[in-house]
C-alpha cells in the first residue's frame, strides 16, 4: 500500500526522536519507532524493530548516550556532523548559506525560531522535525501547497544530505543503536524519494 502523509509524519517524528539524546527519549520510544514505520515495508519496519529493541533496553542507555555524544556532540572531535551545511557547503560553514536556506524554509511554512533553540537551523533534529511539521499539515489539509515545500525540502535539502550522514554513523560508530539507526535511515531515504516522486506525480495528474 502506497504511504501516505500521515505515514510519512510519523515516520520523522520516529526518526527525529531517535536522533536525540538518549536522556530526552520519551518513554515509548520504542512504540513511537514501531507506528512510524508499520506503514512503509517490511524492511523498514523491520529495521526499526531493531533500533527500537535496542533504545528499549535499559542496560543499553549510558553505552548509547557515550556513543551519541563521540558522534555528534564531542568538543575536541565530532566524529559526524549533525549539520546540513558540512555535507553540502563546500566551505563547511556553520550559520552561512546552507542554515540559511533551512531557517528562510522554516520562515516560509509559518514557523518562527524556537526561544530556546540553540542549534543552527540545518541541525538533523531540526530538519527531520520540520519534515513531520510539513507532512502533519500536508495529513489535515487539502492545500497543495504541503506536498510541494515537502518535497522541494527533501529533493534540494533535507534528501541531499541525510544519507550522507546515515554513512557517516555507520563508519564511525562501534554502537549497535546507532549502526541500526544508520541502516533504518538509508532504507527511509530511499523510500521517501520514491513516495515523494510518487505523490508528486499523482498531485500533477489531479491538477492537469
Amino acid at each position: 500500500m502506497p504511504v501516505n502523509a500521515e505515514d510519512r509524519s510519523n515516520a520523522f517524528l520516529a526518526l527525529a526522536r531517535a536522533y536525540d539524546l538518549p536522556g530526552t527519549w520519551p518513554e515509548d520510544i520504542g512504540q513511537l519507532l514501531r507506528k512510524g514505520f508499520a506503514s512503509w515495508n517490511d524492511e523498514l519496519a523491520g529495521a526499526a524493530e531493531a533500533v527500537a529493541a535496542l533504545g528499549e533496553c535499559p542496560d543499553s542507555r549510558t553505552r548509547i548516550a557515550q556513543a551519541h555524544s563521540k558522534l555528534f556532540i564531542d568538543p575536541f572531535r565530532i566524529l559526524s556532523p549533525p549539520w546540513a551545511a558540512y555535507y553540502l557547503d563546500p566551505e563547511k560553514r556553520l550559520l552561512g548559506p546552507v542554515s540559511q536556506y533551512a531557517a528562510e524554509a522554516y520562515v516560509e511554512a509559518g514557523l518562527a525560531p524556537g526561544s530556546r533553540q540553540t542549534e543552527p537551523p540545518d541541525h538533523i533534529a531540526h530538519e527531520l522535525e520540520f519534515m513531520y511539521y510539513l507532512a502533519f499539515r500536508e495529513a489535515e489539509s487539502d492545500d497543495p501547497v504541503w506536498l510541494e515545500r515537502s518535497a522541494r525540502f527533501w529533493h534540494e535539502h533535507l534528501g541531499r544530505w541525510l544519507p550522507r550522514l546515515a554513512a557517516s554513523v555507520a563508519e564511525n560508530t562501534e554502537e549497535d543503536y546507532y549502526a541500526r539507526l544508520a541502516e533504518l535511515t538509508l532504507a527511509f531515504s530511499q523510500a521517501v524519494d520514491a513516495a515523494l516522486d510518487g505523490q508528486t506525480r499523482q498531485a500533477d495528474l489531479a491538477d492537469g
